[in-house]
This record gives C-alpha cells, structure tokens and sequence, in this order.
C-alpha cells in the first residue's frame, strides 16, 4: 500500500461520547467513544492490525482495545459506499446507486432520498438515544 493512499484515511468521529456530563449526574459516563474510518482503496490486509508488514501501531492499538467489524461490504464506489454507511441501507434504496449523477430512477437519483433516515438525523432526534 502506497503511503500517499494511507494518509488519505477519512476519518468520520462521532463524539457525541465525549460532551461534559451534567453536573447533576454521579458516577462515570458509560457512553461509548466512537471512531469510525471509512478508506478509500485500502484492501483487508493493508493494516497491522489486519496483518500488513506495514507498522500502524495507533489503528493497531485502537483496533486491539476496541471492537473490529468484519463484515461492511462496500459498493465498488465512494458514493454508494457512503450512502450505505450513513443510512444503514444498500445505496440503491438510499437513491445514491452510483455517484451523485442524476440518471432518471428513483435509485439512481444521486442523492439521498427523503425516506433514508441517516445517523446523524436519527441521533438528533427526540428520544432516540439510543442511536
């Protein structure tokens, strides 16, 4: 793996684990920290953690204390890959089937449609703490 492809790592950090407690609230704050990386042309192995001879001893160390997901499929492209990754759905039912190019079908419509509800949307609504 190039070094160039490594530093293009796009991180997405959800951290909303790390707002200040209520003054009013005892004991340790349980909520989890999360840290997301989502990478553009990084294959399975590519990783330390994963088995590269290249050294990533910071993912090695987060991927060692925390939980490692196997089994994200990406969608070939960033785009639909993305749209999956927001909504929870494969990219054609989010409308974003291949880049954001307008090709006439509700699945290829190049955007989110407003049915897709995505992370960040769930998360901020009322009551939904549990996202």
């Amino acid at each position: 793996m190039k070094t160039s492809a490594f530093f293009a790592l796009a991180l997405m950090t959800f951290s909303g684990a790390v707002a200040q407690k209520k003054p009013s609230s005892k004991g340790p704050d349980t909520r989890p920290n999360i840290i997301l990386i989502m990478v553009d042309d990084l294959g399975y192995s590519d990783i330390g953690a994963f088995g590269s001879e290249i050294k990533t001893p910071n993912i090695d160390q987060l991927a060692g204390e925390g939980i490692r997901f196997r089994e994200f499929y990406n969608n070939s492209i960033c785009a639909p890959t993305r749209a999956s990754l927001i909504t929870g759905q494969y990219p054609h039912k989010a409308g974003v089937g291949y880049f954001n190019v307008n090709l006439g079908l509700p699945a290829y419509q190049g955007y989110l449609n407003k049915e897709s509800l995505t992370l960040a949307k769930c998360c901020g609504m009322p009551g939904t703490a549990h996202c």
